[in-house]
């Protein structure tokens, strides 16, 4: 068996499973201190944010071994229930889980990194669907935009979006990047209210290397709740000052 082992044990399991979603650890790529800092710190943002809004209901895993093109991992989808229907809160705390880990960064080093991109690209996928599928955007009302229910993307030409207009695509243009810029101002406001347990699991991630069942619960002890609705955006605080 690989690794010498005469048995399947826990860790063979778990290691299969990585294998499968996430492609065999990168053992020949040593990181530098400041490179596994930034990824520790990454995904410590999403275990954290993901705790503090409710997303998570179950079991977390975090590792900042590499893994194919990924350089860190945090499996924090699992739920208790398979769920056949998404409200709009749920989408809007599920944007604020992706985007957490590109705000932890920005937090602590004040740039983003290459490492955000597949957030990025989830986030805005997800965010162009509640305006083009969900019917989720104030500014176009509750309509599906585009021809034969396919995906629109942004920069596509008009003769692959049929009879969507200039000044629409500009309206899905800005109405996706509200939506995300959104969901990063309330993952950068969770993750400042719960800093200190961000820096621990960071810490630990550094010794450990991966962190999942009680280990996680240990170091996600401290974090507060927080009511994603509930979380003021910056617009919002600006006009209860000039009310004020």
């Amino acid at each position: 068996m690989r690794e010498g082992r005469g048995e399947i044990d826990q860790h063979t399991l778990e290691e299969a499973i990585d294998r499968v979603v996430a492609g065999p650890a990168k053992k020949s790529h040593v990181l530098t201190e400041e490179e596994r800092w930034r990824i520790a710190v990454h995904e410590s943002g999403h275990a954290v944010a993901t705790r503090s809004i409710g997303q998570v209901v179950s079991a977390q895993k975090l590792s900042i071994v590499a893994r194919g093109r990924q350089l860190g991992t945090a499996a924090h989808m699992l739920t208790d229930r398979d769920a056949v229907m998404h409200a709009q809160s749920d989408l809007e705390r599920h944007l604020v889980a992706i985007l957490a880990g590109t705000a932890a960064e920005w937090a602590e080093f004040g740039e983003g990194s290459t490492g955000a991109m597949d957030d990025l690209h989830a986030a805005t996928k997800l965010a162009r669907q509640m305006v083009t599928s969900y019917g989720m955007s104030p500014a176009l009302g509750s309509v599906t935009i585009g021809e034969g229910g396919g995906e629109v993307f942004l920069g596509a030409s008009l003769q692959d979006l049929g009879s969507i207009g200039p000044h629409t695509l500009d309206m899905i243009d800005d109405e996706t990047e509200r939506i995300v810029e959104e969901a990063r101002e309330r993952a950068l406001f969770v993750l400042r209210e719960n800093w200190s347990a961000v820096h621990e699991t960071a810490r630990a991630l550094l010794e450990h290397e991966t962190l999942s069942g009680h280990a996680l619960d240990a170091v996600l002890a401290t974090v507060r709740e927080i009511d994603v609705e509930e979380i003021p955006l910056p617009e919002q605080e600006s006009q209860r000052s000039a009310e004020t």
